[in-house]
């Protein structure tokens, strides 16, 4: 048989040919089934029947005739039938494989976005994502190509069913069928466990993307808006056995959404709401989350449904109304717990990623299974417990015989029950210890860590413990052990946060005295020196540091405490130079506090040189070999002291060298930039640099941003530069008139050039 277009005879046997023909029919752009039959004569077709769907077939919102039909480009198979969905980006249409015989959804980025660089790069990393996660969770992708058009497109499974939003709907109550809706939920978060365990982080978690087909299969859709970590992110969430996935904005810097809000704001976490893109990790999806499991609790999620609304609070964290609504939603404490964790505002006292909701979400389905279980046992042993009574009764009318033989039968009985009693008690202690034995490690390693999170999934783990013990028989010892237990790790975790709560102040702390231009000053005089030193006590006062009516000793243990002490003394001896003038006696117990919470040799050798004004001395030092191997801290204490002492030129080259050996402290850079500006202000380059580096360790510093704008306008003369950066300043501290004055005079100057 000569196939249809072909010239040569068949050889049957001839694979060569074969070959060839195949090649042809793919390049007139037939299919598999064509080229088969072309090549044999017939093909085989195999079409499985539709199970019926609750939801009936996909819906096609706007039908397309057969003969406008659009095609993908000529290698493709799929035909396309009509339209499913549009959205901002893309048309989800219904094609047909008529190779397979199976139907598919075709989605196609529209042709305004097809021009917009970012939309098709966004476009093309969502198909590469689906294709990448192997998960029954998440949407196949088969094939991606081009429209004739030149437009992209790609081809996945058509899911047929009912969005979780849907089901979510046609609840008469929220505390209605509660269970099956938190086993969805429960599919929903190992998807994204297994996203995130790829460093995938889908950013639109919502009950409208969740599709539930009719024999309960649970897809999360719509990876559109997913963020691929990188760096450390990628490195703490994916473990060493799972690859990470790639797409082609998996290069460091490719992210164009800095600084954009996308996604759903009645969903939406602070991070991702205030368009903090580089903060966004699988945390903000634990919120999403949460945000679910809140409206299943409570019939709505943590925002109103209002987008304008729910983005103003979703800004805010004003999560006020969704506490209240869990707590009076009636639901399981641990569930209502979990919820709360979720939602927190700060992403550090999350969940750390959708496997640890997985898990909880776990425990308490299964905790409630073993309730059930329990009560059923119990139920049926209380039947069987009124038959023995009424068996008793009966015994007890019969003869005397027949009475010592129950009262023997009695006797056994309450020996046998006592067996069984041991034998459940042993039950209970073998499923409870291996609880017990998670527990202590997840103690173990929150003690490590710190974060809030781990020390609740180790409270969740004793709560199933507890659970446990509560609904089955169980020794006194085992109960009193699982109580210690959970005493044990709240112990701890409250130990934990205080210890945040400590290093949250002194962070603080530290950062306001860089504010008040601690350590390096551009050498004040007169009543800009009183006011630097009135400055340094406001900022050490707003934290608890009183050395002038406190007394000496318990200052300076306060101070050695701290994980900031070297800054706190070194903003003492600062302090201590500007009131040398105005009050020496202030100045001289400042000085004696700084030395008792910070005996540092070299630093004590700074506070005595500038006390006893001793230039040569801090000359010395800065000539020392020893330079390059001291602390950040130390080398600013002594680039602001050469500053002071005149000797602009030494604190310049202080502060080269420092910068050179400790590139990231912000402090060392503020400290370079000033040094070379009194060297020649006329040549601000070397400045510039080290402000912009001080920028890029600080963005929030209203100080750098001021001063390298002032630079650019007075030493450059470039109003037009200037004028970003004095924006910038004064939308960071709006109430500051001086800022504002500076952004008019800078746009008048850059509208005059």
């Amino acid at each position: 048989m000569t196939p249809e277009g072909s010239d040569e005879p068949r050889d049957g046997g001839s694979d060569e040919i074969d070959e060839i023909l195949v090649r042809r029919a793919f390049a007139a752009g037939e299919s598999v089934i064509e080229a088969v039959r072309a090549i044999h004569g017939d093909a085989p077709r195999v079409l499985l029947g539709e199970p019926e769907s609750d939801a009936g077939a996909s819906p096609l919102v706007r039908p397309i005739p057969a003969e406008i039909r659009p095609r993908p480009a000529t290698r493709s198979r799929f035909q396309v039938q009509g339209e499913i969905a549009r959205g901002g980006m893309g048309v989800v249409f219904k094609g047909h494989d008529p190779d397979l015989g199976r139907d598919v959804a075709i989605k196609v980025l529209r042709e305004e976005s097809a021009r917009d660089a970012d939309a098709l790069q966004r476009f093309v990393e969502e198909a590469q994502i689906g294709g990448q996660l192997q998960h029954p969770g998440v949407v196949p992708v088969y094939e991606i190509g081009l429209l004739a058009d030149e437009r992209p497109y790609f081809a996945m499974k058509l899911v047929k069913g009912k969005t979780l939003a849907e089901l979510l709907a046609e609840r008469p109550d929220p505390a209605a069928n509660r269970r099956r809706f938190l086993s969805l939920l429960l599919d929903v978060a190992r998807t994204v466990a297994y996203a995130h365990a790829r460093s995938v982080v889908h950013r639109d978690l919502k009950p409208s993307n969740v599709m539930v087909g009719r024999f309960g299969e649970v897809q999360v859709m719509d990876w559109g808006l997913a963020k691929v970590l990188r760096g450390r992110e990628a490195e703490r969430s994916a473990p060493a056995s799972v690859s990470i996935i790639e797409t082609v904005r998996s290069r460091p810097g490719t992210d164009s959404l800095a600084g954009s809000v996308r996604g759903t704001p009645s969903y939406m976490s602070p991070e991702q709401a205030t368009g903090r893109v580089e903060s966004i990790d699988a945390r903000a999806d634990v919120f999403s989350l949460g945000a679910i499991l809140c409206e299943i609790l409570t019939g709505a999620p943590p925002y109103p449904y209002d987008k304008g609304q729910a983005l103003e609070l979703a800004v805010n964290a004003r999560l006020d109304g969704a506490a209240k609504a869990l707590a009076a939603c009636g639901a399981e404490k641990d569930l209502v717990e979990l919820a709360k964790r979720c939602l927190a505002a700060a992403k550090s006292e999350r969940p750390r990623d959708a496997g640890v909701v997985a898990s909880a979400l776990a425990a308490h389905l299964d905790a409630a299974d073993e309730r059930a279980r329990r009560a059923e046992i119990d139920a049926v042993e209380a039947r069987e417990r009124a038959i023995e009574e009424r068996k008793k009764k009966r015994l007890v009318v019969a003869l005397g015989a027949a009475t010592f033989l129950a009262v023997a039968a009695a006797v056994g009985g309450f020996l046998l029950l006592g067996a069984r009693h041991e034998r459940l008690r042993a039950e209970t202690a073998s499923a409870v210890q291996p609880l017990l034995d998670q527990a202590a490690r997840l103690r173990g390693q929150a003690a490590r860590t710190g974060e809030p999170a781990e020390f609740a999934e180790a409270l969740s783990v004793i709560e199933r413990a507890r659970s446990l013990v509560d609904s089955r028989e169980a020794s006194d010892e085992l109960r009193k052990h699982v109580a210690s237990s959970a005493d044990a790790v709240r112990e701890e975790a409250a130990r934990s946060a205080e210890r945040r709560e400590r290093e949250r102040d002194d962070r603080a702390l530290l950062a306001r005295l860089e504010e008040v231009r601690f350590p390096e000053a551009a050498a004040p005089e007169g009543a800009e020196l009183v006011a630097l030193g009135a400055a340094i006590g406001a900022a050490l006062a707003a934290h608890g540091i009183e050395p002038l009516t406190a007394p000496e000793e318990e200052v300076a243990r306060a101070i050695a405490s701290r994980s900031v002490r070297d800054e706190v003394a070194a903003a003492l001896g600062t302090w201590a130079d500007a009131s040398d003038a105005s009050d020496p006696t202030a100045a001289a117990k400042l000085r004696r506090v700084a030395a008792a919470a910070d005996p540092d040799p070299v630093r004590e050798s700074i506070r005595r040189a500038v006390a006893g004004s001793d230039r040569a001395a801090l000359e010395r030092l800065a000539a020392s070999p020893e330079l390059e191997s001291w602390p950040a801290v130390t080398l600013a204490t002594l680039v602001g002291a050469l500053a002071r002492a005149g000797d602009a030129e030494g604190a310049a080259r202080t502060a080269r060298t420092a910068t050179l050996v400790h590139p990231g402290h912000f402090t060392l850079r503020l400290a370079a930039a000033r040094a070379h500006l009194r060297i020649d202000p006329r040549r601000p380059d070397d400045a510039l640099d080290h402000y912009a580096a001080a920028l890029a360790l600080r963005p929030g510093s209203v100080e750098v941003r001021h001063e390298m704008a002032r630079v650019l306008e007075e030493d450059q003369a470039n109003p037009t530069a200037a004028l970003p950066h004095y924006e910038d300043a004064a939308e960071l501290r709006p109430t500051d008139t001086h800022l504002a004055e500076h952004v008019e005079r800078a746009r008048r100057a850059a509208e005059a050039k």
